[in-house]
């Protein structure tokens, strides 16, 4: 049987070392705003989307060329099954992340990286498909005022994380932090 860490296209991250980080942010408030929950409003049918920002684990698909709509998120739904060998659950689109996970894979085949500590945050600021009754068209690169909001979610998350390893390097220096 083929393993996840066969399938080139996947990228497979510390379990343990995800879990860490997820446990250490997991609660953490994210900004909301009137705009962002008027917006939310329109996902009628699809609860997660509808809740105000949260923190989560889950896997991305990317690609070099952008894409939206409904039968594009079924498509990177189905991708990520095929890539995960039925364990993944595809969260989020993105276009940068992948590009640098094969950088930083090929770093780590060089000696410079330990691929046991890459890991990858994301923050969402748009769907992958328009709400219920929205045509693709109109919905597609609509990131304001996700932006904003996905930006600073990226520094709440993020930092917590960095500064436990750096506050402590003395003890993740030579051990990889777990949950």
């Amino acid at each position: 049987m083929t393993s996840v860490a066969e399938l080139t296209k996947a990228y497979p991250l510390n379990a343990a070392l995800a879990n860490w980080a997820f446990a250490r942010t997991r609660h953490i408030a994210l900004p909301d705003s009137p705009v962002l929950r008027a917006r939310r409003a329109a996902w009628t049918g699809f609860p997660q989307a509808m809740r105000p920002p949260f923190v989560l684990e889950g896997e991305t698909l990317g690609s070099l060329r952008y894409w939206h709509g409904a039968p594009r998120t079924r498509w990177a739904e189905d991708w990520v099954k095929l890539w995960t060998l039925g364990r993944g659950t595809f969260v989020m689109t993105n276009e940068e992340s992948q590009t640098n996970q094969r950088a930083m894979r090929e770093f780590a085949a060089q000696g410079f990286v330990d691929p046991q500590r890459i890991m990858v945050l994301r923050t969402g600021s748009n769907f992958s498909q328009p709400p219920p009754g929205v045509s693709v068209t109109a919905s597609i690169g609509d990131e304001a005022p996700g932006q904003v909001a996905a930006f600073d979610s990226n520094e709440r998350v993020g930092a917590p994380v960095l500064d436990e390893l750096l506050s402590h390097w003395d003890r993740y220096k030579d051990t990889i932090p777990v949950r």
